[in-house]
C-alpha cells in the first residue's frame, strides 16, 4: 500500500489487522528490525527476506473482532481496501470472511463485486461465499452474472461436482461464452476426485467451439483460434485442449 491512494489507509488497516489477529507489538516490531537488516545486507536483490517471514509463524486467523471497537467502521475500511494492491485485498478478504454480522457484510461484498478489479473479485468472492449460509445457492446465482469476471471468480472457486455427480454449475460453465470462465472451471476440474460425471463435464468442453477472448493483460480482442494474444503474447490456452488434455490424464490415472 505504498501508492498514493492508500497512503490513508495504510496506517488504519495495519492497526485493525494487528487487533484482529491479536498480534504482539513487540514481536512485530523486532521482526520489522531483523528484515530490515536482511534486505540491508541482499546485495542481490532477491526479496527474500520478505519471504523468510512466512516461515516464522503459521498464517494468523483475523477473526478476534472482539477486541474491535467499531466494527461497522472497521468493515468499511475492509471493503476498500478489497479493490487494493493484490496482499492487501488478500488480507482484507480474509478478514472480513469472519465479520461477526455475516448476512449483512455479506450483502455489502455483493454489492461491491461490479465494482472490483478482477483478481478483488476473487478474493471477494471467496469472503462472501464463506459468509453466506447457502453458499451453492448463492454461488449458483453469482454464476449467472452478466459479468464475466464475477463467473470466472465462482468457476475457479467452486467445483462443479459434488460427490461424484454434476452440480448446476457445470451446464453453466461448459457452455459460458467467455474462454476464461471456461478455462476457471477446468483448472478447477484438476482438484476434483475423477469420476464418469466430471470426465462427461470436461467432455463437454472439449467437444465445444472455443470462445474468442479479451487478453487479461492488455485487453485486445482474440480470434477463437487464437491461443495467445496477438499484442503481448500472453497465452491464453483454448479450453477444448485443455480439459481434452485433463480427462486423457485422469483416465491414465484412474486405470493405473
Amino acid at each position: 500500500m505504498r501508492d498514493p491512494p492508500w497512503h490513508a489507509l495504510r496506517q488504519p488497516f495495519f492497526q485493525l489487522v494487528r487487533g484482529l489477529g491479536e498480534f504482539d507489538d513487540g514481536v512485530l516490531a523486532t521482526q520489522a528490525r531483523l528484515m530490515q537488516d536482511e534486505i540491508a545486507g541482499d546485495q542481490g536483490g532477491t526479496n527474500a527476506a520478505f519471504f523468510s517471514l512466512f516461515d516464522l509463524e503459521p498464517p494468523a486467523d483475523l477473526k478476534s473482532w472482539s477486541r474491535i471497537a467499531d466494527p461497522v467502521a472497521a468493515r468499511s475500511l475492509l471493503l476498500k481496501v478489497l479493490n487494493g494492491p493484490t496482499a492487501s485485498a488478500f488480507v482484507a478478504a480474509k478478514a472480513l470472511a469472519t465479520h461477526p454480522a455475516a448476512q449483512r457484510t455479506a450483502q455489502l461484498i455483493e454489492e461491491a463485486l461490479p465494482f472490483l478489479c478482477r483478481e478483488s473479485v476473487l478474493r471477494a468472492t471467496w469472503a462472501l461465499l464463506s459468509l453466506v449460509t447457502e453458499p451453492e445457492t448463492t454461488a449458483l446465482t453469482l454464476a449467472k452474472s452478466p459479468q464475466a469476471g464475477i463467473r470466472e471468480a465462482v468457476a475457479r472457486i467452486v467445483p462443479t461436482t459434488d460427490k461424484g455427480r454434476r452440480n448446476a454449475l457445470a451446464e453453466l460453465f461448459a457452455h459460458d461464452p467467455n474462454r476464461h470462465v471456461r478455462l476457471a472451471a477446468v483448472e478447477r476440474a484438476r482438484q476434483s476426485e475423477p469420476s464418469q460425471e466430471l470426465f462427461a463435464f470436461l467432455d463437454s468442453i472439449a467437444q465445444a467451439p472455443d470462445p474468442a477472448f479479451a487478453c487479461h493483460r492488455c485487453g485486445t480482442e482474440n480470434s477463437a483460434l487464437s491461443d495467445s494474444c496477438s499484442s503481448c503474447r500472453i497465452v491464453t490456452n483454448r479450453p477444448s485442449k485443455e480439459a481434452a488434455d485433463l480427462v486423457e490424464s485422469l483416465r491414465k490415472g484412474v486405470s493405473t
